[in-house]
């Protein structure tokens, strides 16, 4: 699996989760999974953190995950 974004499609659980760069105290930008379930499912971060840990070294999970219902597109479908 090339990227965090394709890996969490993957998920039988998740219908979008593009991954977005968010400002961060630290380390002035951090990655940050916003997911879209599909309907009637129940995710956790703790459970996308589990399914990706077996593909990806532990420097590269993500720590941030927002769940959201749909995400807001542009007039041409963009994000």
């Amino acid at each position: 699996m090339a990227n965090l974004a394709n890996a969490l499609i993957d998920h039988n659980q998740v219908y979008e989760a593009p991954v977005i760069v968010v400002p961060h105290e630290q380390w002035t930008e951090y990655p940050l999974a916003v997911v879209v379930p599909l309907e009637a499912t129940k995710l956790s971060a703790e459970e996308l953190g589990e399914y990706l840990s077996g593909n990806f070294a532990k420097w590269r999970l993500l720590d941030a995950y927002e769940f959201v219902d749909e995400l807001p597109r542009t007039s041409t479908g963009k994000f």
